[in-house]
């Protein structure tokens, strides 16, 4: 069923259910914490006090006809008051007061058969001794206020809701009707004595108006209506009756992967509605007054709850939410065999239309059919609206991310085809043709039938059992009675059941219902009955008794302030209560929605180990093991917060400790590391940067200040303050600038003709053949250190090529700072956009000048090219679906000079597609990028800017996104770069899953991927990115992980406790690599039980809880053992986590950080590995390039320069 979008009611809730969808979290934390906030206060009295269950009810009104009539009891006050500047509520004050209340009262209680007193001071029982005691008696008032009277402190004063003075205290005393006369004049006695008095106590005393003959001016009838041991038996068993009809309905309707986490949400929405309602009532009635019967607090509300969830579960069950929930015509998009399928969007609506529905008819009943009392009616409003809001917000997100769970065939009215079945589970057509009681009662006990099927008529018999229950302290008429008696003066449905003053009904309420249970009471009262004691102020009042008792009354009710604690406080609850719910409702989230697939994942891993059929698979003693450096000597006190590398074999860490230490791993022993004196204006430190070599290193404080540590001279060489109060650094890289042919050769002649004059006479002897192989090893490998330390001035090499080295920074305003190496800086714009920038990334590719990718905040993607030391920025115009298609060749000048109409359109198309551009990554050997957004990623040719292919992915977290592949070859078609695999990883945002997706060709001839084919359209010969099948492998409970130059991933996760039930990739395998002998297993064995000594503390053993683990790109998993090293584990807890060269990782546990690595330690900053491609055609020109970086020199030891 679609909605019509012209009813202004289903757009409405078509927005809102939409909204719901989109936003899960927001849908349910808002009504939730909004309406337990509210419910705050009633909740929090629960423990304290019955508020859903008054075991008395009552209705107090004036008595019409008189005749006949004698009361029962009569009522008489006395009123104590300071004046207008005095506070009660002082101790001295409150035991005056109490003094002057027992002698007005004495002998009264034992001569006058007094029946019931009330008094604030009932909570020391009248007692001067124990209030004396009392060192705080305002706090013991405060703590027990809903102990003591209602209204019997007037003219008071509340602050942040509570008393902090008062002006006058009211005593009630309720007698016999008999004892009426004798009271009095009791009273009058002992007001007579005190007056007496009046000059040294300060107070003036006033009797009773009234003779002691005369009759009392008002008849009060006061009913009383008492739940009995069988009223809550039956609600006892009628809400049993409907929790069982509840569950049989609901296994019936729902197919959802949580139905406890579905039901607790129902029940916690039932609570909460219920409290909501009851605070709001109190809020606008008071706490006494008309009550409300304990069946309609709480079964109208149940019934709604409930009918709206099993029918929006039936609904909703058969709706094609796989094929867009989020769009607004889901059918369009769907196949053929799904077009009758309702969407969920429209069948949530329809849900929520008719429970709007439902909700209005029985509010209708119970205001005009049932009607119990105001206050009665009111509740009900309150409770409905809550109803409405949270099923409608929070119901629709439950089920939208339950659903998302669930298999297309596994969904209820959904056949594999997809068609949704029309049957009906309440269609009683099945069990009977016509309509008979005896066989409706006979299919509710059955249950083929259940009362949420009729439930505006069950709520309107609830409400008519109970008005007639409780119809002696019912105080409203419905509507058909008052037409049918003519009785159209009760035509008022919210009429009031008391003329009485609020106040004063109150207080005669409380006295009868202390003592007496069902019943009409008759309660003879007069407003000239009171005793006034005024201490003080009387020369204020010179109009009479009338205006004196006008001074007590004025105002009734208490004033109320608050300060800015009161707010602070408000606050404080606010943010703690949204951060609980938000952490609870996010961790639900998280296990909900990893479970069924980490149980499929699971299913197949045990039958995958269970096909391997070799126990060595499942022991993970046979597992190999990670080598390890651990860098602790020397090193850090406290914890590590941040590792920084580069392509210099050196470690960059800070710790919480204020030091900056430069670690040098590959050097055999790890000397000790060499600290960076940091003052208070690098501190803290944002990041830091070194050059290729590791000369020099650039740290960032927080503060704007840059600062340049040179190697050389161990001492910083430059600083500059830059100005980060409004942007923020995007890229900082420490580059070479490039000089004339002319002058390098002046510069290589005159190095030469200095190093003849250095040589010493023994060099120019013959080498011997050990010196000439040694000679052909790469300096890029893990050669022995230099001899010369850099102490020995000596020994160093005047090369000149740091006068050529310059820092570059990019700022978000588009700015490029350079400084050089006398600190000197030159600053430009490195685009010509006008708006901030998001991201900047440096490329650099083979023979070509080095390039900054940068995008801004309109998602326009510039390049900025250095050409002799100065950035020239163009727009990357990008062009998507033109290659292959007859046209040109895409280059920079022909994209700039279109002027064919359809070009421009599609070049207005492609940048609109820009928007919404999160981060960039760089494919830096082939010259490529991938444009990230939120649920897909474009990659592009950074020379032309065609779009070469457009990749889905999940809900990612961020910065977990890799991209990487194989090592590139010549293409045999075409001689281009090719690759084999290329692949994407990243983590799921709320599962810690790692997902893998692995393109590849599986065609038998054309193996490589070529990547020629998109960026030339006249190219027909290979096969590129647009013919490739995507593999996709899972691996899940991950915790730091990162990509190689191997084309392979190698992570830590923590160790699960049960081998055989370990989820995993779908070709995941717990043993060494097939490839390696039994012989060399033995013999790494033997070399790593030395190294595998335990720790002392065995709850903290490195080998026990965490292992590492590689992916391949076949999604083949290895796990392996790490060693505990010296010092073992020292929290169980993995900070900092960053790749080092080309296959090694280096992880913080604390203060300690551990070098990972697999292979040969010599081979960990140059990639190693054979690509499948390579025997046949390898690209000479990248050896070559290698060959030649080799020759210079780097010290692997930072000390040694």
């Amino acid at each position: 069923m679609v909605v019509s979008r012209a009813n202004i009611t289903h757009q409405w809730l078509y927005q809102l259910s939409l909204w719901a969808v989109r936003r899960p979290l927001s849908a349910i934390l808002i009504p939730f914490v909004t309406i337990f906030i509210i419910a705050y206060s009633t909740l929090t009295k629960l423990p304290h006090d019955n508020v859903f269950m008054d075991h008395y009810l009552s209705k107090i009104e004036l008595a019409v006809d008189v005749s006949g009539l004698s009361p029962n009891y009569s009522m008489a006050q006395l009123w104590i008051s300071r004046g207008n500047d005095g506070n009660i509520l002082r101790k001295g004050a409150l035991m005056e007061t109490l003094a002057v209340q027992n002698k007005l009262l004495e002998d009264v209680l034992e001569t006058c058969e007094v029946t019931c007193v009330e008094t604030p001071y009932q909570l020391w029982n009248s007692s001067l001794e124990l209030l004396s005691r009392d060192p705080y008696p305002l706090r013991t008032l405060n703590s027990k206020i809903d102990e003591i009277p209602h209204n019997s402190l007037r003219n008071a004063l509340k602050v942040n809701g509570y008393f902090t003075s008062a002006q006058t205290v009211v005593v009630n005393v309720l007698t016999p009707a008999d004892n009426q006369i004798f009271l009095r004049n009791s009273l009058n006695d002992n007001v007579a004595k005190l007056s007496k008095l009046s000059n040294s106590t300060g107070y003036q005393f006033f009797h009773s108006s009234a003779n002691t003959g005369d009759n009392f001016e008002t008849l009060l009838k006061v009913d009383v209506e008492s739940a009995t041991r069988q009223d809550l038996l039956w609600a006892m068993l009628i809400g049993l009756f409907s929790a069982l009809q509840f569950w049989k309905h609901f296994n019936r309707v729902t197919m959802v992967n949580s139905k406890l986490g579905v039901c607790a949400a129902l029940a916690a929405q039932i609570v909460l509605s219920v409290a909501a309602s009851n605070t709001l009532t109190i809020f606008f009635f008071g706490k006494r007054g008309d009550a409300i019967p304990f069946p309609l607090r709480w079964f109208p509300i149940l019934m709604i709850s409930s009918c709206g969830l099993l029918e929006r579960l039936s609904n909703t069950s058969g709706s094609a939410f796989a094929d867009g929930p989020l769009l607004p015509d889901s059918n369009t998009g769907s196949d053929s065999d799904n077009a009758s399928t309702p969407s969920y969007i429209d069948a949530s609506v329809h849900s929520s239309f008719s429970l709007c529905r439902t909700v209005m008819i029985s509010l209708l009943s119970s205001v005009i059919l049932f009607p119990f009392n105001r206050r009665t009616s009111i509740y009900l409003a309150f409770a409905f609206v809550s109803c409405i809001v949270v099923q409608a917000l929070a119901f629709t997100a439950i089920l939208s991310s339950d659903y998302n769970r669930l298999k297309k065939p596994e969904r209820p009215f959904e056949s594999t085809n997809g068609e949704a079945n029309d049957t009906s589970l309440d269609d009683e057509r099945a069990h009977t043709s016509k309509f008979s009681l005896t066989a409706y009662l006979w299919s509710i006990l059955n249950g083929n039938t259940t009362i949420y099927s009729h439930c505006i008529s069950v709520v309107m018999f609830s409400q008519y059992l109970t008005n007639l229950r409780y119809h002696l302290v019912r105080s409203s008429s419905s509507l058909v009675d008052i037409l049918l008696h003519w009785r159209f003066s009760k035509l008022a449905l919210f009429k009031t059941s008391s003329s009485v003053s609020l106040v004063e009904g109150d207080s005669i309420l409380q006295l009868v219902l202390a003592h007496h249970k069902t019943g009409t009471y008759y309660i003879s009262w007069s407003a000239d009955d009171r005793i006034l004691a005024l201490k003080n102020g009387l020369s204020s009042f010179r109009n009479g008794q009338q205006g004196l008792i006008d001074a007590f009354q004025m105002p009734l009710v208490s004033s109320y302030k608050f300060d800015l604690y009161f707010f602070l406080e408000i606050t404080v609850i606010l943010v703690l209560v949204s951060s609980v719910a938000l952490l609870v409702v996010q961790t639900l989230f998280d296990k909900l929605q990893a479970w069924p697939q980490l149980k499929e994942r699971s299913t197949k891993q045990r039958e995958a180990n269970f096909s391997h059929g070799s126990s060595s698979h499942l022991n993970p003693h046979n597992s190999p093991s990670f080598h390890a450096k651990e860098l602790s000597r020397g090193g850090h006190t406290l914890d590590i917060m941040g590792i920084y590398t580069s392509e210099s074999p050196f470690i960059m860490s800070v710790g919480l400790d204020r030091r900056l230490l430069i670690w040098s791993p590959l050097s055999n022993p790890v000397p000790l590391p060499t600290e960076i004196p940091l003052n208070r204006q690098l501190w803290p430190v944002l990041t830091a940067v070194t050059s290729s070599n590791g000369n020099f290193t650039a740290v960032f404080g927080k503060s704007g200040r840059i600062s340049c540590w040179s190697r050389e001279s161990l001492k910083f060489i430059w600083s500059m303050k830059l100005d980060l109060s409004n942007v923020h650094v995007l890229e900082s890289f420490f580059r070479t600038k490039t000089r004339p042919a002319f002058m390098k050769k002046q510069a290589r002649s005159a190095l030469k003709h200095q190093a003849r004059q250095d040589v010493p006479a023994n060099a120019l002897k013959r080498r011997g053949s050990n010196a000439s192989i040694s000679s052909t090893k790469s300096a890029s490998s893990a050669t022995p250190a230099f001899a010369s330390k850099y102490e020995d001035k000596t020994s160093l090499l005047d090369t000149g090529d740091t006068e050529d080295i310059e820092l570059v920074l990019i700022t978000t305003d588009g700015d490029i700072h350079a400084v050089d190496i006398k600190g000197d800086v030159k600053s430009s714009k490195v685009t010509n956009s006008a708006f901030p920038l998001v991201s900047c990334k440096r490329l650099v590719t083979p023979r070509v000048n080095d390039r900054l990718i940068i995008c801004d905040t309109e998602g326009e993607v510039f390049i900025s090219t250095v050409v002799n030391n100065k950035w020239r920025p163009r727009r990357l115009v990008l062009v998507r679906n033109s290659f292959n298609r007859g046209q040109k060749l895409m280059t920079p000048a022909t994209l700039m000079h279109h002027t064919n109409q359809e070009q421009e359109g599609k070049i207005g198309s492609s940048s609109s597609s820009t928007n919404g551009i999160i981060s960039t990554l760089l494919i830096p050997f082939v010259g490529m990028l991938l444009l990230v957004k939120s649920n897909e990623a474009d990659l592009v040719d950074a020379q032309t800017g065609t779009v070469i292919k457009t990749f889905k992915l999940a809900n990612y977290m961020p910065g977990s996104l890799r991209i990487f592949h194989d090592q590139p070859t010549h293409c045999k078609f075409c001689g281009s770069a090719s690759v084999s695999t290329f692949s994407i990883a990243y983590t799921e945002r709320y599962t810690s899953t790692l997902v893998l997706s692995t393109f590849k060709l599986e065609s038998r001839t054309k193996t490589s991927i070529c990547l020629r084919v998109e960026r030339d359209p006249r190219e027909i010969r290979c096969l590129g990115l647009e013919s490739v099948v995507e593999k996709k492998y899972w691996l899940p409970d991950i915790d730091k992980w990162d990509s190689t130059d191997n084309n392979v991933i190698i992570g830590i996760k923590k160790k699960e406790k049960d081998f055989a039930t370990i989820s995993g990739s779908k070709s995941m395998m717990r043993s060494a690599s097939e490839g390696i002998k039994a012989g060399e297993l033995r013999l790494r064995g033997r070399l790593e039980s030395r190294s595998m000594k335990p720790s002392k503390s065995v709850e903290y053993n490195i080998h026990d809880i965490w292992e590492g683990w590689t992916m391949t790109a076949n999604g083949l998993v290895t796990y392996y053992k790490i060693p505990a090293g010296i010092n073992g584990l020292l929290t169980n807890r993995i900070g900092s986590f960053e790749k080092f060269g080309a296959k090694a990782m280096v992880a913080a546990f604390g203060n300690v950080m551990k070098l990972f690595y697999l292979g040969h330690e010599e081979l960990i900053m140059a990639p190693d590995g054979i690509s499948p491609n390579e025997e046949e055609s390898g690209l000479k020109f990248v050896n070559k390039r290698r060959q030649r970086l080799s020759d210079k020199k780097v010290s692997i030891n930072y000390e040694q320069f």
